[in-house]
């Protein structure tokens, strides 16, 4: 009876903890590795690992595991998802040919998946697997929010032709390193240097007038792919609206390495070719 109720006490303790994780971390990274963590410390296994499907494969995005060596490739998560493709709730199975447990997390658009690699000396039994299916229904649910929250952030502050930043975010973000120059100026503790570039193209509206709407909508979206293959990843791109962009070089920029920047792009924007096809 004691034994009963010290387990009944363990499984509502680390439910709790999987409950309260959500509240506590603001990414889904950090919300990953958090449950991934109470998941191996509750079932004592060899590892736990977390997939994501990716630009077009399985990649694990977190592990917790016993030894270095635990790895999941590609091949064998793409193996088990097709062991359980008509699974209708995201529950653990037993996988004999990978000997693991795995659940589907999948929902909507988003792919998810879930192995868990118990240790011999504390294998799962129903109990065990019991509780870890309420855990992975709530994981489930609380990825799904920060996925449709990732999408309704990536919506608001993106421009959807060029995908680049939108004014909106560039207000945004003016306001946070309006922020940061202030404190760093009373701390008098470094010099932020921050340089702005205004594009303009010059007789777009010709060629929108000329070769229609989408032909306007092509030369957008490529000029802003080139733009994004001569900055930096730290520089700051955004659509300011019609056919003008600002960019804002951050960082170690000096101004013969932003001259230079805006050389390799004219030099690149003259040998870039557009088919109207």
């Amino acid at each position: 009876m004691l034994n009963q109720l010290h387990k009944r006490l363990h499984d509502y303790q680390f439910l709790n903890k999987i409950k309260a994780t959500s509240l506590q971390n603001p990414s889904l990274k950090q919300y990953i590795k958090k449950v991934s963590e109470s998941i191996f410390d509750f079932t004592m296994a060899e590892s736990v690992f977390f997939c994501e499907y990716v630009a077009n494969r399985y990649e694990t995005i977190h592990c917790v595991a016993r030894t270095e060596s635990a790895t999941l490739d590609s091949e064998k998560w793409w193996s088990l998802f097709q062991e359980n493709t008509n699974q209708s709730f995201a529950q653990l199975v037993y996988s004999q040919n990978q000997d693991l447990f795995f659940a589907n997390i999948s929902q909507f658009d988003y792919k998810f998946g879930i192995a868990i690699k118990a240790s011999k000396e504390n294998p799962l039994n129903s109990e065990y697997i019991a509780a870890l299916n309420i855990a992975i229904s709530n994981i489930q649910a609380q990825i799904i929010i920060f996925k449709q929250n990732e999408n309704l952030l990536f919506l608001s502050t993106t421009d959807q032709l060029s995908l680049l930043n939108n004014r909106h975010a560039l207000q945004q973000y003016i306001l946070k390193e309006s922020d940061k120059i202030r404190r760093y100026r009373q701390r008098k503790s470094a010099n932020i240097q921050i340089a702005i570039a205004f594009i303009d193209l010059d007789n777009f509206k010709y060629y929108n007038d000329t070769f229609g709407h989408s032909a306007g909508d092509l030369l957008i979206a490529c000029f802003a792919s080139l733009l994004k293959r001569t900055c930096r990843q730290i520089d700051f791109l955004a659509r300011f609206g019609g056919d003008e962009f600002l960019v804002l070089y951050c960082g170690d920029h000096t101004r013969d390495s932003i001259r230079e920047d805006i050389k390799r792009f004219r030099h690149l924007l003259k040998e870039k070719s557009i088919s109207m096809q």
